[in-house]
């Protein structure tokens, strides 16, 4: 629908063209049209590159917050090897710190990092040509989970900022993604146990 209508404007921009569509939707009163806000960005971010109308709107719907830096880097980066067919090798857009972080501020560097590898594995699946190295990505993953992990683990045994970051929302944060890490850690435990298990039971 969408590459219709752009017949019908050639020469308009594509964040320009989705929000002429997005302006002549219509949908039943029992329904309402969810916000274009961050596809709209997303358009703005890849405007400049030589991508067909299908790739923009593929690239629109990715998993991504274009209001964060990062990720606006990397969406771009990512969407360049797209737009000129070439492979993308993650670990010449990801480059995570040496060592583990030592503050919350570490700590998100390493969160944005970690939501831009789940980009490049998000776009693997619909690009793998230009995206091939998906067990790198997820090897890149799980260093990049280690090292929160770790940086989390020395915020709670020093105690640093203990007061502020208990009352803080980026406190709650920490504890949020303290808590997934084990949870994902125990998680793994138990499909290495069924493994196990299974592989006993067929021998």
């Amino acid at each position: 629908m969408i590459e219709m209508f752009s017949h019908q404007f050639p020469r308009v921009p594509f964040e320009q063209l989705w929000s002429m569509f997005r302006d002549i939707c219509n949908v039943e009163d029992h329904y309402f049209l969810c916000s274009f806000r961050d596809q709209e960005e997303v358009a703005k971010v890849i405007e400049d590159l030589p991508l067909s109308v299908g790739e923009r709107f593929h690239l629109i719907y990715a998993p991504v917050n274009p209001s964060n830096p990062t990720l606006r880097t990397c969406l771009h980066k990512f969407a360049s090897a797209i737009a000129h067919k070439q492979a993308c090798q993650i670990r010449d857009v990801i480059r995570l710190p040496s060592e583990p972080p030592k503050s919350r501020v570490g700590i998100q560097v390493l969160e944005n990092w970690h939501r831009a590898i789940s980009l490049y594995m998000w776009l693997s699946f619909h690009y793998t040509s230009f995206f091939p190295q998906i067990e790198e990505a997820q090897k890149i993953k799980a260093e990049c989970e280690a090292s929160i992990q770790t940086g989390l683990a020395g915020l709670r045994t020093t105690g640093r900022d203990s007061e502020e970051t208990k009352n803080s929302q980026a406190g709650r944060d920490l504890r949020r993604a303290l808590a997934l890490m084990k949870h994902r850690a125990a998680s793994r435990k138990i499909i290495r146990k069924s493994s196990q298990l299974n592989l006993d039971n067929n021998s």
